[in-house]
């Protein structure tokens, strides 16, 4: 019972709200959007619901078998899709009033989030509901958790998640058995195909569920964020993580910087095999009114040893250190 009141906590805070286990982040969203549509909150495919401008094509092409997603505020609007870039909040206190004046509806996506505790302003725990994507901050292979709070969205989810499954569930189930078995089917339009269906699976895998309780039961959300704190401590006499809060777990920590060294940084990161690059990182937080600037995020997983943390510190400084005399 610990651990299931531990799963909890990590996806629902406050313990508010019904939780649901799916194959993927994408296929949590659909039945929010389906209950959407049912409802006639988004009377067509043509429905515009804003979303980031950054986020990967799958979340697009789920949401768009269903609505519209629009990068841009217009007029047309019927809802929000509220994104916490690599786990750190958006002003919900702002975007959740805009969306009350304008009557939207509000979908947060908690995929580069977990929690350690109470969340930070609000983080996860207003709108509709949220999702949530596990192998992005945990080691599972598939897998994805609904939080549904709002009354008549947590009714159709029940529903939802209690009927049989279709057919292109069982497909969906059939194609991650073949996927994972030893035949070692591993070409690439097989593994796109898997990821398409996985949009349609209706509950996660017992294999994930497993070691979803395993990465919980041995702190990863804990070792995510000793890992995030050590790095703002090593840089606490460099503005590299400036304005970046301490209370959250994040899937990884935004270095700003000079575009000059931060042009220097990425590729030799990369040569060392960090996966990481140049990104732009709204330090607006607010997708209505977005201001992005370019960082390289830095890895803070739980995988991560404190001597691979400390490596990476070393490089970061190294490179930091060459800038500046060259200046």
């Amino acid at each position: 019972m610990a651990v299931i009141d531990d799963l909890i906590r990590v996806f629902s805070p406050s313990g508010e709200g019904q939780i649901h286990w799916t194959s993927t982040a994408r296929s949590a969203l659909r039945p929010v959007l389906l209950h959407l549509r049912r409802t006639g909150a988004l009377p067509d495919e043509n429905s515009e619901v804003l979303v980031p401008r950054w986020v990967c094509t799958a979340l697009y092409n789920a949401t768009q078998k269903i609505c519209f997603p629009s990068t841009q505020d217009t007029s047309s609007l019927r809802g929000v899709f509220v994104y916490h870039q690599y786990g750190f909040p958006q002003k919900l206190d702002r975007i959740a009033q805009r969306c009350r004046d304008r009557k939207l509806f509000l979908i947060e996506n908690c995929v580069n989030t977990v929690f350690d505790g109470p969340s930070p302003q609000g983080m996860g725990e207003t709108g509709l509901a949220s999702v949530f994507s596990l192998p992005k901050m945990f080691n599972t292979v598939l897998g994805g958790a609904l939080v549904a709070r709002d009354p008549e969205l947590a009714a159709f989810c029940a529903e939802y998640f209690r009927d049989d499954e279709p057919w292109i569930s069982r497909l969906s189930r059939g194609a991650r058995w073949l996927h994972d078995s030893p035949l070692q089917i591993r070409s690439t339009p097989f593994h796109e195909t898997v990821y398409s269906i996985s949009d349609y699976g209706r509950g996660a895998r017992p294999a994930d569920e497993a070691l979803l309780r395993a990465d919980i039961e041995g702190d990863a959300v804990g070792r995510r964020k000793a890992n995030y704190l050590h790095l703002l401590r090593e840089f606490s006499d460099v503005p590299f993580f400036k304005d970046l809060e301490t209370d959250v777990v994040p899937f990884a920590a935004p270095l700003f910087g000079p575009e000059e060294f931060l042009g220097r940084l990425a590729p030799r990161l990369a040569f060392e095999g960090w996966d990481t690059g140049i990104y732009r990182f709204d330090v607006a937080r607010d997708l209505f009114d977005p201001h992005f600037v370019s960082c390289v995020p830095l890895p803070v997983h739980q995988n991560l040893t404190t001597s691979r943390m400390d490596s990476l510190i070393y490089s970061v400084r190294q490179e930091w250190r060459s800038f500046n005399g060259q200046r």
